[in-house]
């Protein structure tokens, strides 16, 4: 899975319980899956391309989860699938990152499971050749059912990519049977795939512009709290950023592009008033994880500065699900929620809708 949350969104098409089969990918998976010819579409937008207005140069990487990835030329409006799930409902994507050459995509793949078996959306890492001149190829598998790999993003160097790790465990001697989990943010090298962990209890890792740093939301998996964290590549020297107290839960972090603060989907209203819930069972953690919440219910990006100096509230669109980008020069940012895809300044002002792209994963603003 791309983040926690996003569970919740193929929730009624694949969570039914705890145990069971996993995916094909957990079992060791398929083939590798195969690509059909991408076809190409021009979003017209309200007025003509309706974000040219703001000379955004370059291309976005969108995942759409049940609809693929696919590539929007933000000059000639140009949309390019690069890889649709052969049944949505049996498979999907749920995240995607592009290489910093432009020619790969590592995308977060549950395939199709084998047999009529349940789909429970873990996920894999699959390397994509944009080109389409290859099928996906395993990156990243779980070594055993009830494990994921998601939330991935490519190193501004490129060679390494930094994940997020899910492992689904029994609890031994309990009656009835109890079941745990543990994440970790790993990176891992490519192609080599030499695998380094680098912090425990977190997910959403993204890279600093430089590659000097990484941020990732902790998790207390008693409480369910979420925290900023910001540390150097490597995963040492580890710290908490400190954030405004009527901020109830936080993700989908990214720095801002000189480094110095972070950008951040907030909830500050909507939830208990009395903070975050104990997490309960296996299932219930997954699904109503405090640190979910930011992506289901309404949500504002705010800026928070590294140094610990006031938080600033960027929006008020109040939407569900924010997953941001800026551009590579840092003059723009983009960000896909449920309601759509937003091209918009780097202040977070002056954002256009880009049409019919809602549903909206993930965005990987590239060259």
């Amino acid at each position: 899975m791309r983040r926690i949350g996003l569970l919740l969104a193929v929730a009624s098409l694949a969570l039914a319980g705890c145990g069971g089969k996993g995916s094909a990918a957990d079992q060791g998976g398929p083939g590798a899956p195969t690509t059909t010819p991408p076809p190409t579409a021009t979003l017209p937008g309200p007025q003509g391309v309706a974000w040219a207005s703001l000379g955004a140069q370059g291309h976005l990487l969108i995942d759409q989860q049940v609809q693929g990835i696919s590539m929007l030329d933000l000059v000639a409006g140009q949309l390019t699938n690069l890889f649709a799930p052969h049944d949505p409902s049996a498979d999907w994507t749920n995240a995607a990152s592009m290489s910093p050459d432009g020619t790969q995509v590592v995308m977060a793949y549950a395939p199709a499971p084998k047999d009529g078996d349940v789909q429970y959306g873990y996920t894999s890492l699959f390397i994509l050749p944009v080109d389409g001149s290859t099928a996906p190829v395993a990156f990243r598998r779980p070594s055993s059912s009830e494990e994921s790999y998601f939330d991935p993003s490519w190193s501004p160097t490129g060679d390494s990519i930094v994940y997020a790790h899910l492992v689904h465990f029994s609890i031994p001697n309990t009656t009835p049977q109890q079941y745990g989990f543990k994440y970790t943010i790993e990176r891992a090298g490519y192609p080599d795939g030499q695998v380094r962990v680098l912090a425990d209890n977190g997910f959403w890792p993204r890279p600093s512009p430089d590659g000097k740093q990484l941020v990732y939301i902790s998790i207390d998996t008693t409480s369910g709290a979420t925290a900023p964290v910001v540390c150097n590549a490597d995963g040492t020297d580890p710290r908490v950023i400190p954030t405004p107290a009527e901020f109830q839960t936080v993700d989908a972090p990214l720095f801002t592009p000189d480094g110095q603060a972070l950008l951040l989907s907030v909830v500050t209203q909507g939830l208990s008033d009395t903070g975050p819930a104990p997490i309960g069972g296996w299932w219930d953690r997954l699904l109503g994880v405090q640190a979910a919440e930011a992506h289901n219910v309404p949500s504002d990006w705010w800026m928070v500065p590294l140094d610990g100096s006031d938080s600033t509230q960027l929006t008020n669109v109040n939407d569900v699900g924010l997953y941001g980008s800026f551009s590579p020069e840092g003059s723009f940012l983009a960000y896909g929620s449920q309601t759509g895809l937003y091209v918009g300044k780097a202040d977070a002002t002056g954002f256009v809708q880009v049409d019919d792209l809602a549903g909206v994963l993930t965005v990987d603003w590239v060259r």
